[in-house]
């Protein structure tokens, strides 16, 4: 799982890690679902969409080369009921879900 932030309760730690690590990229994501909308990619702290400050975001590492199927992002939903921990006692749904990018090229904004 990517490095991960969510705003504002994290930006202290989003900013120090910024700086740690100058030249990865970060992908900064309003926290309810907008379907897309609002996504953009940074490299810099100050290059934050100002309402992030304030509203609820989430800011991850950006992984350059994701595992793809036919060319398109995906995700695998799993669902299990972990019953006790001592023993180990869980249950796994025969049912999962995957979903796939409809879309094979996005746009996004990069400030450099």
């Amino acid at each position: 799982m990517p490095d991960s932030f969510l705003l504002p309760d994290e930006i202290k730690d989003l900013e120090l890690h910024m700086r740690h690590f100058p030249n990865q990229t970060f992908i900064c994501k309003p926290s309810k679902g907008s379907q897309g909308n609002g996504i953009s990619l940074i490299k810099r702290f100050v290059d934050l969409p100002r309402h992030a400050q304030h509203t609820e975001f989430l800011v991850q590492r950006y992984i350059e080369n994701p595992l793809l199927i036919n060319s398109k992002k995906f995700d695998i939903r799993l669902y299990v009921v972990i019953k006790g921990v001592d023993p180990i006692e869980a249950y796994v749904c025969e049912e999962g879900l995957a979903r796939f990018c409809t879309v094979s090229t996005i746009s996004f904004i990069l400030h450099c």
